[in-house]
């Protein structure tokens, strides 16, 4: 247990490098340093931000999650175009492959997997063609806004009820611990990773990429993936929820209704 808590560490400071450096290259100094303050001050000051996908007529999804101030908005988090939102795939992908090399560093194991990852990396339409990565109608039917209330609160408390198939308390939710940015960035590469395991059918190459989450975060709640532990303490990472009328509306308010 403890050696693979040191292995998560050991990721997630690699993947905190090397999401900084891949930044930096062409950056002034004092834009790098910018950023490496907006790193140190996300876990304080991170503001909610919501990716909503049009469902159907009057039926959203939010999906919410925490970002440094500022960077709440469609062209920062997904591209101002559906061309620059394919780009963005690499950078993903490069940090999946730095995941399996920790995870896996003998880089014996799931060779379809880290084969994938390269053609990936180097040609992200792949991604979309291979269903790892939004198709362009899913991207134009998405908007991104910052959440008109906090983080916490704007999940309502049936959006609670569906964490964990038993629910959680609002009382657990307001005492779990607050994810930041950067918790989001290792997360989403060990999301995508386990995407192109399932994809290649790898799964039990390496140890349980999600299933560490629970070393790595316990009581993680991250989108529809939650500590299948049933520990009390809540990581908050992501979540989802709905609004409209013609949803379950588990949002606790309304953001805009930008088709119908």
């Amino acid at each position: 247990m403890r050696s693979r808590i040191a292995i998560l560490w050991i990721l997630f400071i690699a993947l905190f490098l090397f999401s900084v450096s891949s930044c930096e290259a062409n950056l002034t100094e004092e834009e790098q340093q910018t950023i490496r303050l907006n790193y140190l001050l996300t876990g304080l000051i991170a503001d909610g931000c919501a990716e909503v996908l049009y469902n159907s007529s009057l039926n959203y999804q939010a999906t919410v999650r925490r970002v440094p101030p500022g960077q709440c908005s469609k062209s920062t988090l997904l591209g101002a175009t559906y061309s620059d939102y394919v780009l963005t795939a690499p950078y993903t992908f490069q940090k999946a492959q730095e995941a399996l090399n920790l995870l896996d560093p003998t880089g014996s194991a799931c060779p379809a997997t880290r084969s994938t990852l390269i053609t990936l990396i180097a040609d992200p339409s792949q991604a979309v063609s291979m269903s790892l990565w939004n198709p362009e109608g899913q991207y134009n039917l998405t908007q991104v806004y910052t959440l008109p209330s906090a983080f916490r609160d704007f999940a309502s408390d049936s959006a609670l009820a569906a964490i964990d198939n038993g629910g959680v308390s609002r009382a657990v939710w307001n005492s779990g611990t607050l994810g930041t940015f950067q918790d989001d960035i290792t997360v989403r590469a060990l999301e995508a990773l386990n995407g192109v395991l399932i994809n290649q059918g790898e799964t039990g190459c390496v140890p349980g990429v999600l299933a560490n989450l629970a070393s790595f975060f316990p009581g993680f709640v991250s989108g529809g993936n939650q500590d299948p532990n049933g520990t009390p303490q809540r990581y908050l990472l992501k979540y989802s929820c709905t609004y409209g009328a013609n949803s379950t509306n588990t949002c606790s308010s309304a953001l805009p209704i930008f088709i119908d």
